[in-house]
């Protein structure tokens, strides 16, 4: 599927700042399938990385799951790590990739502030800074000034990630889901999106210190940015790698439900991030991933 379009008609730097400001998008932006939201910015001129594109339109060309992570964080407790895993579908390298956390909970009372997340770019952690939306979703760009990831044809790569909450931070039931854009200049294509993690966040023993082995995203291929998954694997044949989470219950999509289309609110919560971080999303609606949740 061709996830790179044309602007649609009225959407401007405008509708985009709004996202940033809570001015929202819905009264700026179509609902329909040949939607976008764009912002235009300003920014040095770099080299485009190779196109990431799915020319069997059959999904996103970058399979995305969540990996790993407990069903219930400690508040003020140490750090639970986890990983995203990203598998190139197509036959071309897809450089400058950059996952987009969306965390929700059911209360909608958790906020930015309360969330530590970093993720390791294959040589040391990076923090992710949250922005709160107008719709309560907190939303991270894998970013810090780091260039994105750089996943070989046909590889897996597996980025690991841990997440503590603050002392103050409380949540019978949340979700985080993570989408994947690729950094084109001024501007980024929506490639990837993993199904729901769901998890809660209490009181008591959490659990988990961030200790471990320390290290970043596995594999072996050292070329690559961040590595590679175990063995450099294959992707097999499928869907994009849409997973749909085993812990069943609460659902980001089924909460979200009565807020509007759920591609259209994925769209604006990631787009919104961006635009706070410089750079812009240039994406379709899509109902792609609604259709299959029905």
């Amino acid at each position: 599927m061709r996830l790179r379009r044309s602007l649609a008609s009225g959407i401007t730097a405008a509708a985009a700042a709004a996202l940033v400001t809570g001015g929202g998008v819905a009264g700026g932006v179509p609902t329909s399938d040949a939607a976008a939201v764009a912002a235009v910015v300003q920014r040095p001129h770099a080299a485009q990385p190779p196109t990431c594109s799915d020319p069997s339109g059959d999904g996103f060309p970058i399979g995305t799951r969540i990996r790993g992570g407990p069903a219930t964080y400690e508040a003020g407790g140490g750090y639970r790590k986890w990983s995203v895993e990203l598998a190139n579908t197509t036959r071309g390298s897809c450089g400058n990739i950059h996952p987009v956390v969306v965390i929700v909970d059911k209360e909608r009372e958790l906020r930015a502030r309360q969330v530590q997340l970093e993720f390791h770019d294959g040589t040391r952690w990076r923090p992710v800074a949250f922005e709160r939306t107008d719709r309560d979703e907190n939303v991270g760009v894998f970013d810090d000034g780091f260039p994105g990831f750089t996943v070989k044809a046909g590889r897996t790569l597996t980025v690991k990630v841990r997440l503590s909450f603050t002392s103050e931070a409380r949540s019978e039931r949340a979700v985080i889901s993570a989408a994947v854009v690729q950094r084109r200049d001024d501007d980024g294509d929506w490639v990837g999106e993993s199904e729901d993690y769901p998890f809660g966040i209490g009181m008591g023993d959490g659990g988990g210190d961030g200790s471990g082995d320390g290290g970043g995203a596995t594999g072996t291929d050292s070329d690559e940015s961040g590595g590679v998954g175990p063995e450099g694997r294959d992707v097999p044949d499928g869907d994009g790698g849409h997973e749909r989470s085993d812990a069943g219950g609460f659902s980001y999509a089924d909460e979200l439900a009565a807020t509007g289309p759920r591609a259209l609110l994925g769209v604006s919560a990631v787009a919104g991030a961006l635009f706070a971080g410089g750079w812009a999303l240039v994406a379709g609606t899509r109902r792609l991933r609604g259709a299959r949740r029905r």
